[in-house]
């Protein structure tokens, strides 16, 4: 039964069948714990006597739960009475006498360490961020506080622009964020050239409660329905702000009958006049708009059809990513990119070495804009692309992100670079938190990479201690398809297809000497090796990816193995989906890894490829020996849990941010 949660004990209903403990109240009915020992059939009518109500209210009984709790439906209810319901609600609200919690946050961070504490507020200044000051020893509602300036030499260097007056310390500044909240106590507060002047906090509390980023939507979108209820009640409300997969409205739980769980079947968004689609939704919460006088009401979105969805995500897309496109159609400008940027350079690499993929780019970027396997985003300015990043989704529940480049050189007006590498994140990566299948995000990131160092290891090292991320080392080598060795003597090295067993082993193996993330991020578990399910979107998009475990025998018994993987040509440029990973399955068995790694060439050469990567961990490399392979450099392998995207956005607008604000001086 949907409504609000009231506390055991605190409304005692009289019945016909006695007293009636009251654990949930809507407009529609209401949920109940009877007296002892008295259980009332589902269907028996009883009248129920609510505070502030001249006569009693006929409910039918419903279906029991399985801690005891019956339900019960209010009938022949109108719609002023039902609104009375929804008035004494509000009053028991306002009284403290429900039970309506925050929503547990889907992160919570204490910070202490100073030199964090600076760099979140920092942030906020730098992104004018804006929020609230919250008054204990006031019922008055909050004072709206907005980011002024940063005075580092201060005593009191962080500096708010208050609208109204604010009230006397001790009091909570709380501040919106993009994604999370940040919030601190404040003893003690000063006025300075009109600005509230504080300290900075020892601590900070960071909360989110949310996956999605919303944007605030245009005036003009309107949410329609009629009360499922009450189908007369015909209800148009402004939108606040949206997201990919809800919206919040303005409006009234009493005047609208709404509370949290209200299923609505059917509802219309408008926008600019016109019939944007047709949803589903559900309240999530009504809570009390503190920074406006009326209330909020939170909804969640279903979409009947799939081109209703694509509709509404290519509409909010343009409010989200204003800046970025990623519709697959511009592969030649992004070779200009990749040309103007240095990428081609890497490694010590140039651009001859890649005008072979340039066709095989243009086709396979082509199928991943008709997927959804993956996302190209790109920065297009009037001299061409500014950045663009990739995402593919690569494993079953593993999508790798890589090609980011960034032109060199002045920047378009109004853009800083650092502006257009946030954009061409943020679409990227909330694109990929659409992908409900993918569990991780996949970087491989080099050494000397400063950026995408700062991006994709600073902040998940974070979490590493606690065990929610994976970094190690490994180096990245290069290696033509043509032997290099000769083959080994007969009967002392055997090279070959792994059997159903020795695959059997090798995942054994993986199991008992890698972590659990490692495992699932590459598919490496009995029930994911095969990738069958991942294979056939593969397919079904026209593209082509195969893995193969290659094994060395001594004695007809495996001693070290080579999971060899492929995909099309151009997908990446330095063939980073043509990759090889050495296993030991026995002491002493790194020895025949020269040899797996000739047996890898052949088995690549078949697949007409020129090239393929071999990523060795650091242990490895000594064994690697006279194998011919160009070493491509150092490189930090990173695994973050899906989980943590919204954190990674949140960071991302951290390093971003514009460097018009001063830094706050340590102590």
């Amino acid at each position: 039964m949907p409504g609000v949660v009231i506390a055991r004990r605190d409304l005692l209903l009289e019945s016909p069948i006695g007293p009636l403990e009251i654990v949930r109240l809507s407009p529609i009915g209401l949920s109940f714990f009877p007296p002892l020992g008295v259980t009332a059939p589902a269907g028996t009518p009883i009248s129920v006597f609510l505070p502030l109500q001249a006569r009693p209210l006929v409910a039918l009984v419903g279906p029991t739960t399985p801690d005891g709790e019956q339900t019960a439906e209010f009938v022949d209810l109108d719609l002023d009475r039902a609104r009375d319901i929804a008035r004494l609600i509000e009053a028991l609200i306002a009284q403290g006498r429900d039970l309506r919690k925050r929503p547990t946050p889907l992160e919570l961070d204490r910070i202490v360490a100073p030199e964090r504490i600076r760099e979140v507020l920092h942030t906020l200044f730098s992104n004018r961020c804006r929020g609230r000051i919250l008054s204990p020893s006031s019922a008055d509602r909050p004072v709206r506080v907005g980011a002024g300036r940063i005075e580092p030499h201060s005593k009191t260097p962080l500096q708010w622009e208050c609208e109204e007056q604010w009230p006397p310390p001790p009091f909570t500044i709380s501040i919106d964020g993009e994604i999370s909240r940040v919030s601190f106590r404040v003893d003690v507060a000063a006025e300075i050239d009109g600005f509230l002047a504080v300290a900075v906090p020892e601590e900070i509390v960071r909360e989110r409660a949310r996956v999605m980023r919303r944007v605030p939507a245009p005036d003009d979108v309107i949410l329609g329905f009629s009360h499922p209820r009450w189908p007369k009640l015909k209800i148009r409300r402004r939108a606040r702000d949206l997201s990919i997969d809800g919206m919040r409205i303005v409006g009234s739980a009493v005047k609208d009958l709404l509370y949290p769980g209200l299923e609505l079947p059917e509802a219309t968004i408008t926008w600019k006049d016109r019939l944007l689609c047709r949803v589903a939704a559900r309240v999530s919460h009504v809570t009390d708009d503190v920074d406006g006088e009326a209330q909020i009401i939170g909804l969640s979105l279903r979409f009947a059809h799939e081109d209703e969805h694509t509709h509404w995500r290519e509409q909010l897309g343009g409010l989200l990513h204003p800046n970025t496109r990623s519709d697959g159609t511009w592969s030649n400008q992004l070779w200009e990119l990749y040309r103007s940027s240095g990428y081609l350079e890497l490694s010590n690499k140039s651009e001859s070495e890649f005008v072979a993929l340039k066709q095989a780019f243009a086709d396979t970027s082509a199928r991943i804009a008709r997927s959804n396997l993956g996302v190209q985003v790109v920065w297009p300015s009037s001299r061409g692309l500014e950045s663009s990043m990739s995402i593919l989704r690569c494993y079953e529940h593993g999508a790798f992100i890589y090609q980011l480049a960034r032109r060199q050189g002045r920047v378009p007006l109004r853009f800083p670079g650092r502006g257009i590498l946030r954009d061409v994140y943020l679409h990227a990566i909330e694109e990929l938190q659409r992908w409900k299948e993918v569990r991780w995000l996949i970087a491989w990131v080099q050494k000397d990479a400063r950026f995408s160092r700062l991006v994709h290891v600073d902040m998940p090292r974070r979490y590493a201690e606690g065990g929610r991320t994976l970094l190690w080392r490994f180096r990245a080598f290069e290696a033509d398809v043509a032997p290099t060795l000769a083959p080994p003597a007969p009967g002392a090295l055997e090279l070959g297809l792994a059997t159903l067993g020795e695959v059997a082993q090798l995942i054994a193996h993986v199991q008992a000497t890698r972590s659990p993330h490692y495992i699932e991020a590459f598919d490496l578990s009995a029930e994911a090796f095969d990738q069958r399910g991942l294979r056939s979107s593969w397919t079904q998009a026209k593209l082509h990816r195969e893995r193969t475990v290659l094994v060395a025998r001594r004695g007809g018994r495996a001693v070290a193995a080579v999971l060899c993987e492929a995909a099309d040509d151009g997908l990446h440029l330095f063939r980073l989906l043509d990759v090889v990973r050495l296993y030991a399955l026995v002491p002493g068995g790194e020895a025949s890894f020269p040899s797996l790694l000739d047996e890898a060439r052949r088995f690549y050469a078949a697949l007409g490829k020129l090239r393929f990567i071999c990523f060795a961990e650091l242990d490895d490399i000594p064994h690697l020996g006279p194998a011919g392979l160009r070493d491509l450099g150092e490189a930090d392998a990173v695994l973050l849990p899906s989980g943590l995207l919204p954190e990674l956005l949140e960071h991302i607008f951290e390093i971003t941010a514009p460097r018009d604000v001063p830094r706050l001086s340590a102590p």
